[in-house]
């Protein structure tokens, strides 16, 4: 532990970004050390393109590993300048007045309170995430309310020792807009209306179409994938989705075959809330970040696949391939025949090319392009000199 400290302490010290991991956790958190004692370390965050994201504040205790050098944080460093260079929009926390260097959950628990700010708790005894607004707070205690992005009426209170406290994560883009949008949690849940049956589904996506309705899409080949946006093309064997992210946000296209709908959700609690988001973000001139097109329109009756494809191998932009095998990488084409076409695949961990993969066009499911990890994996590849 104490080894874990001082690392902690070296970089609030020299300003050093780091990855930090806890035990028995999948998550790390990379960024800065804001403040530091015995118990606690608040870091401000960065997310996985490199944009500021909020706080987290966590018990020293869970933290196993600090990490100073690594493939993943010279890769955010790139991510962080281009972000940076390009104005992209990010989510710098708000200046933080603590009365002490102590005590920081109780400090940070009870700000968010008097704003109204929702936060991600971790409880350390049951390692349960409570996403939700702080209804009351006491000397060892606190109460906070469920808000619950996709049951509106699941309004629960759960009571929280601080000595219980394993991490509160607070002011990040999601957690921002959220606290922007608590009028949404007062209604009652909308009944879930989801289109399973192939007829249905296609009925679905033309009214979605026609209507600019807000959907959400399940991938038939790859159950990891759901696409939540408006359907702006739609054809008897495909269509385009202008897909918003968890924040609301533009997050790039999907083209996709009609028959690789799993199924089609066409009203829940989620689906309400995500509008609100996009309309939350149309406000404050957020909707999309500055280097994507999140205006562009398709003719429904074009080959867009060839189209999309043969425009990559233009310009070299990367686009994701799903296949009806279940695989998916990221690429771009070199050659095209007519069954085949050749790509330079990235590794998995997206910092080298395999050249020249074939893949039949017939194998071909879903094109995810014109979103922000393809664009700024392509701008790092053409720092190296490789694309």
């Amino acid at each position: 532990m104490n080894t874990i400290y001082s690392d902690l302490q070296n970089a609030f010290e020299n300003r050093t970004l780091i990855n930090v991991y806890q035990e028995d956790e999948d998550v790390f958190y990379t960024g800065y050390v804001n403040r530091i004692n015995d118990d606690e370390t608040l870091l401000s965050t960065y997310d996985s393109l490199g944009l500021a994201d909020g706080m987290v504040c966590l018990k020293n205790s869970v933290i196993t590993e600090v990490e100073f050098e690594s493939d993943d944080l010279s890769d955010i460093k790139l991510r962080m300048s281009i972000s940076e260079d390009d104005n992209f929009i990010d989510f710098y926390p708000n200046s933080l007045s603590f009365a002490t260097n102590i005590n920081l959950f109780e400090q940070i628990i009870i700000q968010s309170m008097l704003d109204k700010q929702v936060i991600l708790v971790q409880d350390l005894s049951s390692n349960r995430f409570i996403e939700g607004l702080i209804t009351h707070v006491s000397d060892n205690d606190f109460q906070i309310k469920n808000v619950d992005k996709f049951h509106f009426s699941n309004k629960k209170e759960t009571k929280i020792n601080f000595a219980n406290i394993k991490l509160v994560e607070f002011q990040g883009r999601e957690l921002t807009i959220l606290s922007r949008c608590l009028d949404v949690f007062k209604r009652d849940s909308l009944p879930t209306i989801i289109k399973r049956e192939h007829h249905d589904i296609l009925d679905g996506l033309k009214f979605a179409y026609d209507n600019q309705q807000l959907v959400e899409i399940r991938s038939r080949y790859n159950k990891r994938y759901f696409y939540v946006g408006q359907i702006i093309s739609l054809s008897a064997s495909q269509l385009v989705i202008k897909v918003v992210d968890m924040a609301g946000q533009f997050g790039g296209y999907v083209l996709m075959k009609n028959f690789a709908v799993h199924n089609l959700i066409v009203q829940s609690d989620y689906l309400f809330l995500i509008q609100k988001f996009i309309d939350m973000n149309k406000y404050y001139h957020m909707e999309s970040q500055p280097v994507l097109n999140f205006e562009r329109e398709f003719d429904s009756q074009d080959d867009l696949f060839l189209d999309i494809i043969n425009q990559s191998k233009k310009l070299k932009y990367l686009i994701r391939l799903q296949l009806s095998n279940g695989n998916n990488f990221m690429g771009y084409p070199v050659n095209l025949d007519d069954e085949n076409v050749y790509i330079n695949q990235l590794d998995e961990t997206k910092t080298f090319l395999i050249l020249n993969k074939k893949i039949t066009l017939t194998d071909i499911v879903e094109l995810s392009f014109g979103y922000v990890d393809a664009y700024l994996v392509r701008e790092i590849l053409s720092l190296r000199g490789e694309i």
